[in-house]
């Protein structure tokens, strides 16, 4: 059986409701160990972003090389795809500046801005409330001429992925990728990071 025999619209809107349901149980199991690993807090932010302390890159790191064997897992065993999307790096780079810049100032990315909220924690207030005002911003009036110009400039229409650049399995990519995080983990760790 094999990606093309497969119709995943066969439940109609009970998969649009299995899909959100499933979302909001990863969510809340996302949020319980952003929590318990105190990764909402400013001091564990500002940490990272001055290198004093990785927990935040380690769980970062850890939840990339996660997603990304659970998505091949799922194409491999399920034969779910997926569409890989346009890469623009104009609006990469200037989407990246942008987040960095909100995220080193308020000492917040989104996701552990919400935690925090949730914690009680209200100095995640303002970022909350930035995030939702630049995004109406950008949503409303921004975004149709941001997209025409960067699009243009050095895109890749049919996206771009390690993997099929490299010509070898995805398998291998995450098992370097992988060992990589180790090594970086370990060093973390010897350096009291």
């Amino acid at each position: 059986m094999g990606p093309e025999t497969v119709n995943y619209d066969l439940l109609g809107p009970l998969a649009s409701a299995a899909e959100l349901w499933s979302g909001l149980v990863f969510g809340v199991i996302f949020g319980f160990v952003l929590q318990r690993a105190h990764i909402v807090r400013y001091d564990k932010q500002i940490g990272m972003l001055q290198l004093r302390d990785m927990t935040v890159m380690k769980y970062m790191l850890s939840a990339a090389l996660t997603g990304a064997a659970g998505m091949f897992f799922l194409q491999d065993v399920l034969y779910y795809t997926w569409t890989i999307r346009p890469v623009m790096p104009v609006a990469f780079i200037v989407g990246g500046i942008i987040f960095g810049l909100g995220w080193g100032i308020c000492g917040h990315c989104p996701g552990t801005t919400l935690g925090a909220l949730g914690e009680g924690r209200w100095d995640a207030l303002w970022p909350f409330l930035g995030g939702v005002l630049g995004s109406l911003i950008y949503a409303n009036w921004v975004h149709s001429h941001v997209y025409m110009y960067t699009y243009r400039l050095g895109a890749f229409a049919d996206g771009l992925d390690l993997h099929t650049a490299l010509g070898v399995s995805p398998w291998l990519v995450i098992a370097v990728f992988g060992a990589l995080c180790l090594a970086l983990f370990w060093w973390f760790e010897k350096r009291g990071l």
